[in-house]
């Protein structure tokens, strides 16, 4: 089965946070229509399996990645309520304004254009150019409507933008008992890096990493994959009196089932890392919650395990009679491909500086810096370039790579 762009995005950010030893990291992927955003916990991105497909319940483990109409693409609206952006995409055709190729609609990409981020000498994908003029024309009547210069209404399509985002990181990181201010940001995808330190800003994240070739990132993920299989079988088990015999069959089983395609591809059993969960809920409750154990099944554990988690998730745990409503297997030989610097073709990125705008500072000049030759920590504003990507770096941030490849965003010391 073919793995699809969000899920081969986080595949590459787990890749990502093995290499860096980040015990928490969230995954932000801003595309042209969405941004998806994960978590990952000690080298695991989440899981669930109470997802809705339209306004049915899709009973399926599966990532746990959270999309929203965000993209680099969507459409900017100036309603009742204010500025909106975003579920109504641009699409590829026409695109937005600035991609000179019919588009009247403004959106989040033309509102970067605008602010300078966008580099009007060069071509994406040798093809097409940033009209900064088009931009200007299709966020003006906007501006009008408000009585702000364009330079403020663009800023302010880029704080709903970042708020929308942040919403969805909250929803990763707070429904799941994780404070997202301790995580690491994660950013790729064609417009993540040039929102990602804004967004850390507004949502309290320390450290930012754009990863090399962000703008290919999904499409490395799908080659740095883990080989894994799942297996899932419901038990609904009462752990007071549980039948330890039984349950050590069933699981057998499945670790059986769920090895078996990896051995049959010539995987050695030593190789193979298998893990297991337990989907556990009171008795009387309706959803169950996921519990990593371990076997022989030490019962005692495995409860205080479901109460702690419980607590981290609720905020309260209680004595009563718990319940295994099912249990997981995953078979998975971990990958050991490196992501490292690609080598790419070479594109000539002009140097020297740019007028952009940033929150508070307008019409600055800001040293635009090729990312190949960037070597040591450089100061914002500064936008840095390659034929991956945009990386802003807003004032009061500094960036600094490493040798694969990624840069790392941090606020700068007073």
């Amino acid at each position: 089965m073919a793995m699809s762009g969000p899920a081969a995005g986080v595949s590459a950010s787990v890749s990502i946070a093995r290499q860096l030893g980040c015990a928490r990291m969230l995954t932000f992927d801003m595309g042209g229509t969405t941004t998806d955003v994960c978590l990952i916990v000690d080298g695991q991105a989440e899981m669930t399996d109470g997802r809705m497909l339209g306004d049915k319940p899709l009973r399926q483990p599966m990532l746990a990645v959270h999309s929203i109409g965000a993209g680099g693409g969507s459409i900017v609206r100036n309603g009742p309520g204010g500025l909106t952006v975003g579920p109504e995409s641009a699409g590829s055709e026409p695109g937005p304004a600035c991609y000179g190729r019919g588009g009247t609609e403004p959106t989040i990409t033309d509102a970067n254009a605008v602010l300078g981020y966008l580099n009007p000498e060069t071509k994406l994908g040798d093809r097409i150019g940033i009209d900064i003029a088009a931009a200007k024309r299709v966020i003006a009547p906007i501006a009008r409507a408000l009585g702000l210069s364009l330079t403020e209404t663009a800023l302010g399509i880029i704080k709903v933008a970042n708020a929308t985002m942040a919403r969805a990181l909250r929803r990763v990181t707070v429904e799941r008992g994780i404070d997202g201010r301790d995580c690491t940001l994660l950013a790729f995808g064609g417009g993540g890096p040039m929102h990602a330190a804004g967004l850390a800003d507004l949502y309290g994240i320390a450290e930012v990493v754009v990863p090399s070739a962000s703008s290919a990132f999904s499409a490395l993920g799908c080659l740095t994959a883990d080989f894994s299989f799942l297996q899932q079988q419901t038990l609904r088990a009462a752990l007071d009196g549980i039948d330890l015999a039984r349950v050590s069959e069933r699981m057998e089983a499945l670790i059986a089932d769920a090895s078996a395609p990896l051995l049959a591809n010539n995987v050695a059993k030593a190789e193979i890392q298998v893990e297991l969960v337990a989907l556990m809920r009171y008795a009387a409750q309706n959803d169950a919650i996921p519990v990593s154990f371990t076997l022989p099944l030490d019962v005692a554990r495995l409860k205080q395990d479901f109460l702690t988690r419980h607590h981290e998730l609720f905020g309260y745990a209680t004595g009563e009679p718990c319940v295994i409503e099912s249990v997981r297997v995953q078979a998975r030989r971990p990958s050991t491909t490196i992501v490292s610097r690609p080598a790419t073709a070479a594109r000539a990125v002009s140097t020297g500086t740019r007028t952009c705008s940033f929150d508070g500072f307008h019409d600055i000049a800001t040293a635009i810096i090729d990312r190949a030759s960037l070597t040591e920590t450089i100061n914002g504003p500064a936008i840095i370039e390659d034929a991956w990507s945009t990386v802003v770096v807003p004032p009061g941030w500094q960036a600094k790579p490493d040798t694969s490849g990624n840069l790392f965003l941090t606020r700068r010391a007073a």
